[in-house]
This record gives structure tokens, C-alpha cells and sequence, in this order.
């Protein structure tokens, strides 16, 4: 089964708006999306919500899209005043099942997956109503009619953008994609990367220059069989105390060659050259005063790096991986 997608690279694909929205159809915007074009709408400021609404590419039987993610990509014109409210409602067979994002979207593009399946947090009528049944929850989805996302988060007239909406199958790559923990090396002044919980609980418990800052991104690990999936290689740098990491054969055979304080870790976990439908880039950096490598997948992270440390060189996209945060 392949993925539903819309990108919004043509026009706004008949979505519409629900709520209080100065328009009844978002904007299409032809650049400035994740890339490509994307939708936007305005708030009216009546100090209601508004939501994107599904055109006609994803209503109907989805139910083989069950233990699947449902991803997208969200921006805001502003976190002030922030409100909590549901944030993706499914509807089908007369009934809506409600879901509570994590988090509300930056002022740049945020990335979400949600899992399509009853458990993963997916309410009756509103984010406060019951969970949702299995059989519910696959009733909804065999007739799904409606899709909607909010697009409003803040008290007064504000601005949300949407792009790259994609209900992904249980089988795909997404959905095989474990958490990869990262950790900060306060000496070094880089990131350390491992998708085993066991190295993750070994670091914790016994180095403790290495900070845990969570789930870095989601990769699939070594022994994937994934043809668009490629080997991320793993150094420890026995001089500067940091590890390195690059899906680049040509890097890997240089590091190797030439510079012989890198210690050769094998593969780490398995990533993307490319963008993959739901992937985010993975930005590099080097620090070239402690000789760590610093890796973020947020755009804030990035350009706060780049405007006020000026010891760590951009060095582009290292890889491409699933966004962190499932919900």
C-alpha cells in the first residue's frame, strides 16, 4: 500500500477552512513550504478556533492505513498567548475521534506524526471525551469522511500554515522507525547518537560528561532491509572525546585514511541520503575549538547555533530522519 500524500506544490488541493477563519478556503502559496508550496489561513479574531479540512485525496475506507502515522507539517506567525484545544480530528461513520498534540508549532515549521491506531491517544468527540475503542476507531477510519488540523493556537488574529499531509501505512519505513537517544558531550561540545536503549542506559549511568537530551530523531536500525535506507557510520574521536557521524562512504574511507585519532565504531543505525515522505533534515555542525560535532533537526536550533556560535561551522544536511516526536 503506498502513502497519501499532499505537498501542496500546485494549489490547495480543495482543502477548506472550519471555524472562524477569514476565508472558507485556505491560501495557496506557491514558496516558502517544507518545501514547495503550502496553505495558509488568517484568523478573524471572534476568539474561536479554526481548522485546515481535508479536500479529496485522503475520505474513504482507510481502514489499511490502521497502525499506521498520519504526519504533517505546521507553522505559526506566533507562540504568544498560546490555548489548548484539539489539535487533529478524524471523522467517519457519523462519529469524531479527537487527538492532543504534545506540543503546539513553532514560528517555523514543526514536523508531527501521530499513530493511527486507538491507543495511541485518539479521544471520543473531544480531547476531554473517552478513548476510543479498536472497534470504533476502525469504524472511523473504514468510512473516513473528514480529516481536520488546526491551524489556530493563539488568543487574537493569527496566521497558520500547513503543508506535506500524509497518511503513511502500517509497512512503511515510518512506522519501522525506533527512537534514536541523543546526549550532549560537555567536553567534547557535540552530540553523541546510539538507537540502543542498553548503550543509552550505560551512557546515563556511567559517563557523566555525556547530558541525555532525549530522542534526537527516529532512524531504523542496521538490519534494515530498507532500499532507500542507507548505513549511518559511527566515529569516536580519541583526542577531542566526540563522536562523528556520516552516511557518506567517500567521508567514511577518508576519515579512516587520514585521520587516525577516529576510531571506527561500525554503523550506527540506518537513515536517508534523500528526503523519504515524513523525514526531516538532520543538520551538521563542527566546533572547531573542541572538536565535537553538533547534529539538530530543529530550524530554531540551527539558526540560534549559527547567530551566536560562531566556533560551530554549518556544514549542511548530514542525513535525512523521522521527526523525534510521534503525536
Amino acid at each position: 500500500m503506498e502513502p497519501i500524500v499532499e505537498t501542496f506544490d500546485a494549489d490547495n488541493a480543495g482543502w477548506i477552512t472550519a471555524g472562524d477563519a477569514t476565508t472558507d478556503q485556505p491560501m495557496f502559496v506557491p514558496a516558502g513550504g517544507n518545501p514547495g508550496g503550502f496553505i495558509r489561513a488568517v484568523d478573524a479574531g471572534m476568539d474561536q478556533f479554526w481548522f485546515f479540512e481535508t479536500g479529496d485525496l485522503f475520505p474513504g475506507d482507510r481502514s489499511g492505513f490502521i497502525g499506521g502515522i498520519l504526519s504533517f507539517d505546521l507553522r505559526q506567525n506566533t507562540t504568544a498567548n498560546q490555548r489548548d484545544f484539539t489539535d487533529v480530528v478524524l471523522i467517519g461513520d457519523g462519529r469524531l475521534l479527537a487527538f492532543d498534540t504534545a506540543t503546539n508549532p513553532g514560528t517555523d515549521w514543526t514536523s508531527y506524526e501521530i499513530e493511527l491506531s486507538a491507543d495511541a491517544g485518539w479521544r471520543v468527540g473531544s480531547i476531554d471525551g473517552p478513548a476510543a475503542t479498536p472497534e470504533l476507531f476502525a469504524t472511523v477510519m473504514g468510512n473516513l469522511t473528514a480529516l481536520g488540523i488546526r491551524g489556530e493556537y493563539s488568543v487574537g488574529a493569527d496566521t497558520g500554515d500547513l503543508d506535506n499531509v500524509a497518511l503513511i501505512p502500517p509497512d512503511s519505513l515510518a512506522a519501522q522507525a525506533r527512537d534514536v537517544f541523543r546526549f550532549f558531550n560537555t567536553e567534547a561540545l557535540g552530540h553523541f547518537f546510539t538507537i540502543e536503549a542498553s548503550e543509552r542506559d550505560l551512557v546515563a549511568q556511567t559517563l557523566p560528561r555525556f547530558n541525555p537530551e532525549g530522542t534526537g530523531f527516529r532512524a531504523l536500525s542496521h538490519d534494515s532491509d530498507a532500499a532507500e535506507a542507507t548505513d549511518v557510520f559511527r566515529f569516536f574521536n580519541t583526542q577531542a572525546g566526540g563522536h562523528f557521524f556520516t552516511t557518506s562512504p567517500e567521508e567514511r574511507a577518508l576519515v579512516l585514511d587520514t585521520l587516525p585519532q577516529f576510531r571506527d565504531e561500525g554503523v550506527g543505525f540506518d537513515a536517508f541520503d534523500e528526503p523519504v515522505p515524513g523525514t526531516v533534515p538532520v543538520f551538521r555542525f563542527f566546533n572547531t575549538e573542541a572538536g565535537g560535532h553538533f547534529f539538530t533537526t530543529s530550524v530554531e536550533e540551527r539558526d540560534l547555533v549559527q547567530a551566536t556560535l560562531p566556533q560551530y561551522n554549518f556544514e549542511g544536511i548530514g542525513f535525512y530522519a523521522f521527526p523525534a516526536e510521534l503525536g
